[in-house]
């Protein structure tokens, strides 16, 4: 495996209870998602994206941009969930935090987002809230 992303919702312990979600994919297409809830985990898969979903979810990642956002988030507000990516290829480590309020104006995370909520309900039956 060269290269892998990972994603979490923040909100294990939010006082709302919908929980963190956390996918893991790597480039041949596998993909495992957990979904915690206030210490309870449940762990879904690992499936096989197929390729288009593949393609698109890597495609969507690059758009991202994940390189040219190193600066750490800012202050959030109190009931915010940090969102944490993480891509990994060869050497290189990236990990990026945004508060739900920076992503919900950014338009290449917005489609990531959307893109990893249709991937775990379309896997595990579950409707994920990731913003």
């Amino acid at each position: 495996m060269n290269k892998y992303f990972a994603f979490s919702s923040g909100g294990a312990y939010h006082f709302q209870g919908g929980g963190e979600w956390k996918i893991r994919a790597d480039d041949d297409g596998h993909l495992s998602v957990e979904h915690d809830i206030f210490g309870a985990v449940t762990r879904f898969g690992p499936f096989q994206l197929a390729e288009d979903e593949a393609a698109t979810l890597w495609d969507l990642i690059a758009g991202a941009a994940f390189e040219q956002r190193t600066s750490p988030p800012g202050p959030g507000m109190p009931e915010e969930s940090l969102l944490g990516f993480a891509l990994s290829a060869q050497e290189s480590l990236l990990n990026v935090q945004l508060w739900t309020s920076e992503a919900l104006q950014d338009v290449p995370i917005l489609k990531l987002l959307d893109e990893i909520g249709a991937l775990i309900e379309k896997y595990t039956g579950k409707k994920p809230e990731l913003h």
